[in-house]
């Protein structure tokens, strides 16, 4: 028997045990790409085009992550 111990392993324990919904910073992103007629939208697929990695930093700084958004996920 394999017992995993990384983070998708632990991630999917975490989940069944308490309930939560996991949201992934990539998932995330490639959905607010697909809405491009926002700032956050544009800019992300700015960024993925030329290849550059997103910061947490700026994945935060443009305010609190759409409900809407999230429930689509």
């Amino acid at each position: 028997m394999n017992v995993g111990s990384g983070k998708g392993t632990q991630c999917d324990r975490i989940i069944k045990k308490y309930g939560f919904t996991h949201l992934s910073a990539g998932d995330l992103i490639r959905a607010a790409v697909q809405d491009s007629n926002s700032a956050k939208g544009r800019y992300f697929n700015e960024m993925m085009s030329q290849g550059k990695l997103i910061s947490t930093v700026r994945l935060t700084s443009f305010g609190n992550l759409d409900y809407d958004l999230c429930i689509r996920l």
